[in-house]
């Protein structure tokens, strides 16, 4: 096994929530894996379960985590307020990723990094609950109207970015949670069926059950092409902390049209992680030979991914066989690359212009805004 090969063994290991006993990681050694967990995100995750034994680490890496606790929990703060702000007015609102993931399935907030908040509301409350934020102190980035940020995302987007002008908290508020990604809007009243009462902090607060809530982790990796570990880590520690009943997971998974994405994500758990599912589903994925071959060439290259991470030209068929394998449906294929390239986003509007900007010189650069939108994140 290559040096590098054995640093990227090391990594899993340290991120793997089977593993509790540390392996032994040579000093020389820690500056490269944590150099990878930084790129992976999941440098909490490995200092919460390694740090006791981590040597000095380069730019302050074992102060890293206590500066994310403190951070994470103001923003767990922040989410709270926001919730409470919602629940006043009478609008439901359903947090997920970000903090809530962090306390429920890796035990707790310095465990896992998050830099925005994602909150799920009704299509109808998306423009009140943006004026309760405005009031609250958030702006639209880029600097733009709120008006027409709305417009461009009730009509072909899913979410609106605001961002305190203070303490600079980026908080996302969805129309849609999934980037629209599954042929099944997931908003609000299709996921309400799907969601339990917890108590987080001393309030009650929605939560996806474990079933929506391990296909949700997938779809949101597929969207985004499975570029970084965490997005792994995130399916195998749900799959661990909680267990969904698989049979009711597969059944919403056909039910919306997201049976590969599901099948991909547990063949990288067992590829990457050798966590699996009971036999019945981990069959599923040797009988679809596409996802084996998905899962086969991302499992070996997901410690090399900074092709897939840059916009290049090159990456277009490798980002399109990707997006086939896991759709899995020729007509919602299409559809979804015709959104990506046709729908604007926040930075296509001029800060404070009434529409969309479109100077005549960037109509030259067309194809070049085309590829740039098939390739930009979903969020």
């Amino acid at each position: 096994m290559s040096g590098r090969a054995t640093l990227d063994q090391f990594l899993l290991r340290a991120c793997s929530p089977r593993v509790d006993e540390v392996a032994s990681v040579p000093e020389a050694a820690w500056p490269d894996v944590w150099e990878r967990a930084v790129r992976h995100k999941v440098a909490n995750l490995v200092l919460a379960r390694w740090g006791e034994v981590a040597p000095d680490l380069p730019d302050g890496g074992k102060s890293c985590r206590r500066v994310a606790a403190v951070q994470n929990l103001a923003m767990a703060a922040r989410l709270l307020e926001l919730l409470d702000v919602f629940g006043a007015q009478k609008i439901a609102a359903l947090p997920f990723k970000g903090a809530v993931l962090a306390e429920t399935v890796f035990g707790g907030l310095g465990n896992r990094s998050f830099g925005d908040l994602d909150v799920l509301l009704p299509r109808a409350d998306l423009a009140r609950a943006c004026g309760l934020l405005v009031d609250l102190g958030y702006r639209p980035i880029g600097g733009v109207r709120l008006e027409d940020y709305l417009r461009i995302t009730l009509r072909a987007g899913h979410h609106v970015c605001l961002q305190h002008e203070r303490h600079r908290t980026l908080v996302e508020l969805h129309w849609e949670m999934a980037g629209r990604y599954l042929p099944v809007a997931l908003d609000f009243a299709t996921v309400r069926p799907f969601l339990e009462r917890i108590e987080y902090r001393g309030r009650e607060i929605w939560n996806l059950k474990p079933e929506i809530g391990l296909l949700y982790l997938c779809v949101h990796a597929a969207k985004e092409y499975w570029r970084i570990l965490d997005h792994v880590v995130c399916v195998v520690w749900h799959m661990e902390r909680r267990p969904p009943d698989w049979d009711a997971l597969v059944g919403l998974a056909r039910q919306w049209g997201g049976t590969n994405i599901l099948l991909v994500g547990l063949g990288l758990a067992e590829a990457l992680f050798a966590v699996t599912p009971p036999e019945r589903i981990r069959r599923m994925v040797n009988d679809v030979p596409a996802v084996q071959r998905l899962v086969s060439r991302q499992s070996q290259r997901v410690f090399d991914n900074d092709r897939l991470m840059t916009l290049r030209l090159g990456n277009l068929p490798e980002f399109l066989r990707m997006h086939w394998t896991q759709l899995g449906d020729a007509h919602h294929f299409v559809r979804w690359m015709a959104r990506r390239l046709t729908t604007p986003a926040v930075e296509d509007l001029e800060p404070g212009s009434a529409e969309a900007g479109s100077p005549g010189w960037k109509s030259a650069l067309a194809p070049v805004e085309a590829v740039r939108r098939l390739f930009r994140g979903q969020g």
